[in-house]
This record gives structure tokens, C-alpha cells and sequence, in this order.
């Protein structure tokens, strides 16, 4: 495991090394509840669907353009790291292991419906 000090100033609670990915600030995490080492954010535009309970049928169910947020973190003192997929409406946070297998699943599943989309830029597996 690559570990790498801190960038900015380590607070005197911190005494682990921070992982590779870790962005390194850990100002505002004075609580024990609150220390964590997270990674800077990436934001995926996405489009998703409203409630489908609401959809017509027979007519495509109506979206709304939205950011996904996926992120990293691990607690403080603890090695098991999570994968955070969140937008404003609904989170899911999953281990590394279970991101990984969700990962390859999401291969399978565009390669399925890969032949819908008129360019193969439509869909990157």
C-alpha cells in the first residue's frame, strides 16, 4: 500500500500515514466521529429518470439532468476503504470489493445494450 504524508499541516491527532489517494486536508475533522482520509471528488454529469412510478406507459419516463458525485474515503485507524456514488436525491456507499464487482457488471450490461445507441460514443464500456 503506497502511504504518503499529508500535504498540509498534520494535525496532531493524525499519526497514520494518509493513502496515496487521500487529497491530504484534514482541517475541520477535530471530532474523533469526523476524521477521515478522502479523495478530491469527481463529478459525472449523468441524466436520470424521475420517479418511474410516475411514468406513462407507452412514453418514456420523464428525466432530469443531474451530477453524480463519486468519491473515496476511509475512517481514521481503520483500513477498510469505501466508494461513495451520490447525487443530491440518493447515495449509495459501497465497499472497494462490492465497487469493483459493480464495475465489471456495468461492462456486461452496456456491452448488452451496446447495439441501441446509433454511435459508439454513446456508450463507454
Amino acid at each position: 500500500m503506497n502511504e504518503q504524508p499529508t500535504t498540509l499541516g498534520r494535525p496532531e491527532w493524525l499519526t497514520e500515514p494518509c493513502p496515496e489517494w487521500c487529497e491530504g486536508d484534514h482541517t475541520g475533522q477535530e471530532h474523533p466521529v469526523d476524521r477521515r482520509h478522502f479523495n478530491d471528488e469527481m463529478v459525472v454529469a449523468v441524466v436520470a429518470p424521475d420517479d418511474l412510478c410516475d411514468a406513462v406507459p407507452g412514453q418514456p419516463a420523464p428525466s432530469y439532468p443531474d451530477e453524480l458525485v463519486v468519491s473515496v474515503f476511509r475512517r481514521v485507524g481503520v483500513w477498510e476503504t469505501w466508494v461513495v456514488l451520490s447525487t443530491g436525491r440518493r447515495s449509495l456507499v459501497v465497499s472497494v470489493e462490492s465497487a469493483r464487482r459493480l464495475y465489471d457488471s456495468l461492462g456486461v450490461v452496456l456491452g448488452t445494450v451496446a447495439g441501441e445507441f446509433s454511435s459508439p460514443h454513446d456508450v463507454a464500456v
